[in-house]
């Protein structure tokens, strides 16, 4: 269930924006309480730390199994570029934006 909360979250974050998605939204989206969202995560804030760092881990990961293919450079940087266009195919600009200057 934890792993079900944080994928649903990272996809409604990357849609509407860290800010604009509320517990209660992911509860409705999933069909869920909010007490089961709350079972495993202290509050919002702390779902959005483990959202924003499995999202780089992914990215970086991918970056790197890209870095060690036979590429040239060229090569190298466009397949990188179209893996983190795909991976982050529903972000609108909002939610990262919508992050700066907010202390997590």
């Amino acid at each position: 269930m934890e792993n079900r909360i944080i994928n649903k979250s990272a996809e409604m974050f990357l849609k509407h924006g860290f800010k604009s998605v509320t517990m209660d939204d992911i509860a409705l989206e999933m069909g869920i309480s909010k007490k089961t969202i709350y079972k495993y995560f202290k509050n919002k804030k702390e779902l959005i730390k483990i959202v924003i760092t499995q999202l780089i881990e992914k990215i970086s990961y991918g970056i790197d199994f890209i870095f060690e293919m036979n590429l040239n450079p060229i090569d190298k940087l466009f397949t990188i570029k179209d893996f983190v266009t795909y991976y982050l195919k529903s972000e609108s600009s909002s939610p990262f934006y919508s992050c700066k200057n907010t202390t997590l």
